[in-house]
């Protein structure tokens, strides 16, 4: 009985945090107090609740993904919410709480919050160490997976390899380690952009500048080599180093991958594929989405390293566009290259399509495309 009234108690003060959050203060301070406390409430919440709490729930999860929260002007307030949202991914876990476009702008919250892990200490310092503990305790980068938030996946490898020190606890160096190892192996083709930040995190000389980040890019390469076997060979080509350039995790791979009679992908002198080829077109297509046009005078984002001027060995090729007014990528096929305006026409899900100056644009191969016929196509045109 005691039990049941204490469980009803705990359901109201759910339904009330809520009912709150729904119209939450203008004053900052009480809102940060407010969300502090939603934050201790849902860390009480149990996994796979009852129906009752999970219904006690709903007011908060319908709070928390208001416009006005989520993209609230206070970098303190957004942190927060991104605590909140995440505990709330906790208690949903392996389900997630909302819907795909949701999830996105939620994932891009947590992302953002994860960065004041470069802090050394403070209100988001510390809601971020517990971001990054509920995303690897409850494995959440799946669903960043599952969703094909490649570029979020990026994003976060990169933060993590450029931000850990070794004043950071443990647990956040066994987190961020956790989290990298998972997304390896779970995905069913390593992009050559979750490689390269890898392979920069022990080249020789980081050592010294960045010693727990490559201890870190060491630790995840020994727990994914099997993986990362037939991967690594080509993108250390790519970038124009040798294995010996790096930590002797990276030659020992290397090395393995050579005496396999097999390797996943092509090799690396394949060339990319025929303009005759359409399948990957069609396969563009499938994709939905609409998005806006980006004005003549919108600043173009520092595109990665390596993939400026390519001509006609991209035809053919999917990649993926970033348009900075939406803050997301599109997925298109190269269908054309114009040699005169050194420009290739992109063909998008929607029957969209423009021609582009890609050594202007911020641009990726897609994720599920073949890797070592990525790297294939930019030896060949280097060489060229």
């Amino acid at each position: 009985m005691a039990a049941s009234s204490s469980s009803q108690v705990f359901q109201e003060e759910l339904k009330d945090a809520g009912e709150r959050l729904l119209a939450p203060p203008a004053s900052t301070p009480e809102l940060l107090i407010l969300l502090d406390k939603v934050e201790l409430l849902l860390s009480r919440v149990e996994q796979a609740p009852s129906e009752r709490t999970y219904d006690a729930l709903l007011p908060l999860m319908k709070a928390l993904i208001a416009p006005d929260l989520l993209r609230h002007s206070e970098i303190d307030v957004k942190v927060s919410v991104a605590s909140c949202i995440n505990e709330i991914t906790r208690v949903t876990a392996p389900d997630a709480p909302y819907d795909d476009k949701q999830m996105q702008e939620i994932f891009e919250l947590s992302v953002m919050a994860l960065g004041k892990l470069s802090l050394a200490s403070g209100r988001c310092y510390t809601k971020a160490v517990s971001i990054l503990h509920n995303i690897a305790a409850v494995r959440s980068c799946l669903v960043m997976l599952d969703l094909e938030f490649d570029e979020l996946i990026v994003e976060m490898f990169q933060l993590f390899l450029n931000t850990i020190r070794s004043d950071h606890p443990q647990s956040v160096f066994s987190d961020m380690e956790m989290i990298m190892s998972l997304v390896l192996e779970e995905t069913e083709e390593i992009p050559l952009e979750l490689i390269i930040p890898l392979l920069r995190s022990v080249k020789k000389g980081n050592q010294n500048i960045s010693p727990t980040s490559w201890k870190l890019g060491e630790n995840v390469l020994n727990k994914c080599a099997d993986k990362l076997r037939p991967y690594l060979p080509p993108a250390v080509q790519f970038m124009g180093f040798d294995v010996g350039d790096f930590a002797e995790i990276v030659f020992s791979i290397c090395q393995d991958a050579s005496r396999s009679e097999h390797l996943n992908g092509l090799p690396i002198s394949a060339t990319g594929p025929s303009s005759s080829d359409d399948s990957l077109l069609k396969k563009a297509s499938q994709t939905k989405g609409k998005r806006k046009r980006i004005p003549e005078k919108e600043e173009v984002p520092e595109m990665a390293n390596g993939m400026e001027n390519h001509g006609e060995e991209l035809v053919g090729c999917q990649i993926k566009v970033w348009w900075p007014l939406d803050r997301r990528f599109y997925e298109g096929a190269i269908s054309s290259f114009d040699p005169i305006e050194k420009k290739h026409k992109v063909l998008y899900a929607d029957g969209d399509e423009e021609m582009l100056d890609l050594s202007t644009e911020r641009w990726m191969f897609v994720s599920k495309s073949n890797f070592s016929e990525q790297v294939g196509i930019l030896l060949n045109s280097v060489s060229l």
